[in-house]
This record gives C-alpha cells, sequence and structure tokens, in this order.
C-alpha cells in the first residue's frame, strides 16, 4: 500500500544540523567536505564513522545479526557494510539522545548542488520523514504526481517512493523516523541503504538530485561486497523444478506484482 504522503510541515521549528559522516583520518575527504559547507555558509559537524577496513571491532558484534543479514540478502554481508550501517543508526541515536527534530546526513565523499543550501534554508525537510538528496534505484509512484518541493528551488519535485532506494550519502531524517529505522533493524541484518522498510513512512526522493557522489566502483566497500556475491552465486544450487510459464499466469502475486510495476516509473 502506499504511504500517505506527509507535505504538511512538522511542528518543531528547531533547526537541523547537518552531520558529515566521515572516518577520523580521511584528512582529504574532510577538506573538501568541509570547504563546499562553508562556500554555502552551512554549519555542520563531522560524526566519526567505525571503521570496518580491518574487521569489524568486537564491541560491535552484539549489535548484528550476521546470520539474519546473510538470510535476508542471499550472501554474506561484509564487515564494511555492517560498519557503514551501523555508523549510520549511531548517527539516529544521536538524533534522539539529543533531542534534535531531525538532521541532514552527508558522507563525506558529497559534491553538493547550490539547491543544497537552498533545501536546508526553506526547511524543505520537513516535506517528508525521510528525503533522498542522492539516490540509486528509485521508483516513485506515479500518483500522486511529484510535487514542485518550494519556489525557491524551480524545477526541483519531489516524489514518493514505492520501496526503499539505493545511496545514503545524502539525506534528510526525522526523529520519528530515526527511532522507527532504529526499532525495525535492531539487531542491524542489513546495509545502510536502507536496513528496513523506509517506504512505509512516506519516504521521498528530490527530482533533480541536489546531491552527487562518485562511482563505488572500485573502493575496498565494493570490492569486499562482490567477493560475497561471487560466493553466494558459486554457493548457490540450480533451481530442480520452474513454474510452467502459462502458469505464472495463474498466480495473484504474478498480477499484484503486474499491477504494482504499471503504478511506478524508475526515476534514477
Amino acid at each position: 500500500m502506499r504511504a500517505s504522503p506527509p507535505w504538511s510541515p512538522a511542528p518543531d521549528r528547531s533547526p537541523w544540523p547537518i552531520f558529515v559522516l566521515s572516518l577520523p583520518d580521511a584528512t582529504d575527504r574532510r577538506h573538501r567536505i568541509s570547504a563546499q559547507l562553508a562556500a554555502l555558509g552551512l554549519a555542520f559537524r563531522f560524526h566519526d564513522g567505525i571503521d570496518g577496513r580491518r574487521g569489524l571491532p568486537p564491541e560491535h558484534e552484539p549489535q548484528i545479526d550476521r546470520a539474519a543479514a546473510r538470510l535476508r540478502m542471499g550472501r554474506r554481508m561484509t564487515d564494511g557494510e555492517f560498519a557503514c550501517a551501523l555508523s549510520h543508526q549511531a548517527i539516529y541515536r544521536r538524533i534522539i539522545a539529543e533531542g534534535l527534530p531531525g538532521a541532514v546526513v552527508l558522507e563525506d565523499d558529497a559534491t553538493l548542488t547550490p539547491g543544497f543550501a537552498a533545501f536546508l534554508r526553506n526547511r524543505c525537510h520537513d516535506a517528508a520523514p525521510i528525503i533522498q538528496l542522492e539516490h540509486l534505484f528509485a521508483d516513485v509512484w506515479r500518483w500522486p504526481r511529484p510535487r514542485l518541493l518550494h519556489p525557491d528551488l524551480p524545477g526541483v519535485r519531489l516524489a514518493l517512493l514505492c520501496h526503499n532506494a539505493c545511496m545514503t550519502s545524502a539525506y534528510s531524517i526525522s526523529r520519528d523516523a530515526a527511532a522507527h529505522v532504529l526499532r525495525e533493524s535492531t539487531p542491524l541484518a542489513g546495509v545502510a541503504d536502507w536496513p528496513c522498510d523506509v517506504a512505509v513512512l512516506g519516504a521521498a526522493v528530490t527530482l533533480p538530485m541536489l546531491v552527487t557522489s562518485p562511482q563505488v566502483q572500485g573502493s575496498q566497500l565494493e570490492a569486499e561486497r562482490a567477493g560475497t556475491v561471487i560466493e553466494a552465486e558459486q554457493a548457490a544450487t540450480p533451481r530442480a523444478t520452474r513454474r510452467p510459464p502459462a502458469k505464472r499466469f495463474l498466480s495473484a502475486a504474478y498480477w499484484r506484482r503486474w499491477a504494482r510495476k504499471r503504478m511506478m516509473r524508475r526515476v534514477s
């Protein structure tokens, strides 16, 4: 079912902080994102990420469920993926602990557009509980149609997600949405983008994107992830039988998927 788009402004008008998720030793990335935010006149806070490059630190093992992650994803989830997702969860806990109405979260390799500053200045984050400013494999509902986000952002529309979209490089998240993600994904058994269903909250994406980031191909995290996919493919056993093509038309699930696909469109 579609979530109703919560377009009305949030009652709490307190400023939303910007948290930049970064590893403590990522000096060059920190300088670059700091310069961008300073040029836009935006204050921010660094949030030190969990370093999973040499394995997940032992103190975080009680927070995750490796077996459940493997069942859910069909492959082994890497320590780097767990570390990244736990780092985002730590920000959600920080939002709740500090009594913040929400926050804008950036990863340290983000490239900001001038529209990003306008998004903050006009409190556009109030338009939905989660708004992804960069996204990948995003399917949105054809109805309600994407709507203009704000007059100061001509041509930028907000579209309601049908289901989770990839990317957590730049997004806004309300306190209630942060609490939902924590409640539905503890212990952690999924990747940062996203460890639970956020479309049910009325999560949305901006069209066009207000933030971009480099392709992840070649990164250590992507290399580790590719390795687990190969492992899963090698371990998989071929299906003994498949449903005859004609019989799929007798399945209610088939027609539900058919109808759903025609109610959505891919935007990234």
